[in-house]
């Protein structure tokens, strides 16, 4: 089973997609899935829901009926496997199984690559980043307009940058440098958030080392 959290929303299993309801609906998964298991008041919840101009006047009742139909979802794709419980009054929890989101297996890679790196291993360190970064598929949290879901969103972007520029500083430690300067060249151009951020300084200094070490550099 695949719960998909870095691109859009999607819950997959056997090859089947399941339908995850209106954008509020989505909303809710989103926001209880980005919580990482931890219980997510339903205030909270609310405000990441509806944007204030917009709020209805009792928006718990409406918030009961998109957390019954996405239990009714998740039970029929994942069985007890999956669901969202209540562990105290006024908050709720996804329950989940860690291997089953992508953005917790592509913590879990970093952190293997990270200490294979440690180990000497840059070979399964790469191999490991290889496949995190494989685990994105899109822009994350597209059914938020929020100023919540803007940051966590620029948060993840950075997270997949940093991986990318870990892969290819291990990849230049084992003598690739010629092989990664394309790939230097896009990230190095590229902007971390949006079009006001400033280049990311890391990634010039690394494709500046790349082209000096391969004798790019004049």
């Amino acid at each position: 089973m695949d719960l998909l959290a870095l691109g859009p929303l999607e819950l997959w299993d056997q090859g089947r997609q399941f339908d995850l309801g209106p954008v509020k609906q989505r909303r809710v998964l989103a926001a209880l899935l980005h919580a990482r298991g931890e219980p997510v008041p339903v205030e909270t919840l609310v405000a990441r829901v509806w944007s204030t101009p917009r709020r209805p006047v009792d928006p718990e009742a409406p918030l009961q009926g998109y957390v019954a139909r996405l239990r009714s979802v998740l039970y029929e794709a994942g069985g007890g496997r999956l669901g969202i419980d209540r562990p105290s009054h006024g908050c709720y929890r996804l329950r989940f199984d860690p291997e089953d989101v992508d953005l917790l297996r592509f913590q879990r890679l970093r952190r293997e690559a990270a200490a294979a790196a440690e180990r000497g291993d840059r070979q399964l360190a790469v191999g490991k980043l290889h496949t995190a970064e494989n685990e994105w598929s899109g822009e994350p949290l597209t059914e938020f307009t929020c100023d919540w879901a803007r940051a966590l969103r620029a948060r993840l972007r950075e997270e997949r940058r940093r991986a990318q520029r870990e892969r290819l500083f291990l990849e230049m430690e084992m003598g690739r440098h010629a092989a990664v300067l394309g790939e230097l060249h896009e990230l190095a151009a590229r902007r971390p958030s949006d079009s006001l951020a400033p280049l990311d300084q890391r990634s010039i200094r690394l494709l500046l080392l790349a082209m000096y070490r391969s004798g790019k550099a004049r």
